[in-house]
């Protein structure tokens, strides 16, 4: 991308004057992106650090040079931040700010924005710092203009890749026979263990067959029974947790409007309206009890979960958008004159979705639910070969199993690219980002923006959003 060899040249000159509007009054330009594994790069690849844990990326996006990492020699465990070289952080062309910095990581939570984030930890490795921590040291020597955020879609009731192991449980369940099915596959040496022959917990999964919006944080539900609905417990969180942010910003010299705060919604990496091959081939459809060929042929495609998944995902996306789009509100209200806006990006990723196209998951802007052989690990099954029902359901079943975790925090930890944006998803957010940082200084009144693919030509477009939608 030009920003980032740009960017490259800034940091080695030091910007020594060498490019117009690349040295500011503290430094050059810098753009940061903070928050979970949506805006990372989890499912992008060409991670930063290879294959590890990174908890002080290069801030031009540079090859990582010695003492730069934790632990570098040992960046083999599976929890780390998967911190990608194309996240949208960099994809992005923003053309006046050079520099860019990536400090999200996987299974972020709003309060690990001021907290050490324990979820994902090399076992010879240190806690990640928070990313409050981190920021600060990114903008020194810098000049930050732009903080781009995704944080709500893991919280205090869920997180993002359970939900969708629990999808992908669900369906293949059904898929494999039902309740008898699972039962016989959980057969160990004799004796019945529910949670051996799935992930996650199988009896759970059945329950919940069909599996998104309503397990998410909803207005009215209060799980942990303090009078707080769900969605105003995360929104506050999210409030509480940026706030520092801002203050912290502001003790070191930055002026209201001087800096822009993005805060970003979600998407569904699911089709709402799969193209034919994926809903009935040959004979089966999913209101049956057995239908491994169309199991099958949603695992090849990337979507193995319900119809009715696909379609509810689409409000799962709404739904967890929610939270952040409110405490941007909060957030203006309470530091008049900061520059700080919600981007939607719930139809950023229209026709380019998982089973959009019978060619699917070729051309998607997601990473495909598929999982890593449990006997080589760099192996990607790519397909469930075909056989009788015991051969499916068992094969699948030993899949399932090399995802889980001895630690439930850490739920599908192994296969957590699945349903992410990948390198296309993130060119993508990329143009949303650069569209929406244009027009916000061409319309400074405008505060919310939706980005929206087009799925005829695939062109980009942002427009504000009205206060009542």
């Amino acid at each position: 991308m030009v920003a980032r060899e740009i960017g490259r040249l800034c940091a080695a000159a030091v910007c020594a004057g060498l490019l117009a509007g690349c040295v500011h009054e503290r430094g050059p330009r810098l753009a940061v992106a903070m928050g979970d594994s949506f805006i990372s790069g989890e499912g992008a690849e060409d991670f930063i650090t290879g294959d590890g844990f990174d908890a002080y990326s290069p801030v031009d996006g540079s090859t990582p040079q010695a003492g730069e990492f934790f632990n570098p020699e040992v960046q083999t465990d599976p929890y780390f931040c998967h911190r990608s070289d194309a996240s949208s952080i960099y994809e992005a062309d923003l053309p006046t700010i050079p520099a860019r910095r990536n400090i999200a990581c996987s299974g972020a939570t709003p309060t690990d924005v001021n907290e050490p984030q324990e979820a994902f930890v090399t076992p010879n490795g240190p806690n990640l710092p928070p990313q409050s921590e981190q920021l600060w040291d990114a903008i020194e020597g810098h000049d930050l203009k732009l903080l781009k955020a995704s944080l709500g879609g893991n919280n205090f009731i869920s997180r993002f890749g359970e939900l969708v192991a629990y999808c992908y449980a669900a369906f293949m369940t059904d898929a494999a026979g039902g309740p008898a099915a699972s039962i016989a596959v959980g057969q160990v040496n004799g004796t019945f263990d529910p949670d051996d022959g799935f992930f996650p917990r199988v009896q759970e999964a059945i329950r919940r067959n069909t599996c998104f919006a309503d397990q998410f944080y909803t207005p009215g539900r209060d799980v942990d029974g303090d009078g707080v609905s769900d969605l105003e417990e995360v929104t506050r969180r999210l409030v509480d947790n940026m706030t520092p942010v801002i203050e912290g910003l502001r003790e070191r010299g930055y002026e209201p409007g001087e800096w822009t705060l993005v805060m970003q919604g979600y998407v569904s990496p699911f089709s709402t309206d799969p193209a034919a091959r994926f809903i009935s081939p040959g004979e089966e459809t999913e209101n049956e009890r057995r239908f491994a060929d169309l199991a099958r042929a949603r695992y090849r495609a990337g979507c193995p979960v319900h119809l009715r998944s696909m379609q509810d995902a689409d409000g799962l996306a709404i739904r967890m958008s929610q939270a952040p789009r409110e405490a941007a509100r909060r957030l203006r209200d309470a530091f008049p004159g900061e520059r700080i806006l919600f981007l939607d990006v719930a139809r950023s990723m229209d026709g380019v979705r998982l089973c959009d196209q019978p060619s699917s998951p070729r051309g998607a802007a997601f990473n495909p639910i598929w999982f890593r052989d449990p006997n080589n690990g760099e192996r990607i099954v790519r397909d469930l070969p075909a056989g009788g029902l015991r051969n499916f359901a068992n094969t699948w079943a030993n899949l399932a199993r090399a995802c889980r975790s001895d630690r439930e925090d850490a739920a599908f930890a192994r296969c957590q690219e699945s349903a992410h944006p990948n390198a296309l998803g993130h060119k993508i957010l990329g143009q949303c980002l650069d569209k929406l940082y244009d027009q916000a200084w061409r319309a400074p009144e405008v505060n919310e923006m939706r980005c929206v693919r087009s799925p005829d030509n695939g062109l980009i477009s942002v427009a504000p959003v009205s206060a009542e939608s």
